[in-house]
């Protein structure tokens, strides 16, 4: 069952890394969404596709085994999360860094740029740009930009886990297969 956990956990994260990411190879940003809920929804909602690794892991388990705990079935959903998590880090990392590596630096100075041309008064303005300047190391460091973003996945893989763990506990109960 390992196996098979780890397998889909890294299917998960390949679909999810390569979802999120190949948009965004050698875009010149003008064509990403200008509102923010698009494309927070759009991020979100492939992040919960991808859960779906951690899902099928769990169904398969139930199937495959007779007497199973509630412990047993959100065992192998964090598994497959922990993995699914650790495969979206390291493709990020490889896409920072190798890929695109400019791709932060051009991200942080568009969104920059854009939440300055919403600011009408010209103090204020230059105030914003050069406060955001001096903070922008820590959305350019590659390696903590994708640390936060692969903890954004494994807590939004935590949601399906915990609810197809209960599902397939309490149907488990109904007949008997579960302890």
């Amino acid at each position: 069952m390992n196996r098979m956990t780890i397998s889909l956990g890294i299917l998960a994260g390949l679909i999810l890394s390569f979802a999120y990411l190949l948009p965004l190879a050698g875009t010149d940003f003008a064509s990403l969404p200008t509102d923010k809920q698009v494309g927070d929804g759009l991020g979100y909602g492939i992040m919960l596709i991808s859960a779906s690794g951690a899902v099928i892991a769990m169904a398969l388990s139930y199937r495959m085994n007779k007497q199973l705990t509630f412990g047993q079935l959100v065992k192998t959903g964090l598994l497959t999360a922990v993995v699914t998590t650790a495969v979206f880090y390291i493709v990020n990392i490889v896409f920072y860094e190798f890929i695109e590596p400019d791709f932060l630096n051009n991200y942080l100075n568009h969104v920059i740029q854009r939440k300055a041309a919403t600011i009408t008064d010209e103090v204020k303005k230059a105030e914003y740009l050069s406060n955001s300047q001096k903070d922008s190391g820590l959305y350019t460091n590659s390696y903590l930009y994708a640390a936060i973003m692969s903890a954004t996945v494994f807590m939004i893989c935590l949601m399906p886990v915990a609810i197809c763990g209960y599902v397939l506990f309490r149907l488990g109960k109904r007949k008997n297969l579960v302890k």
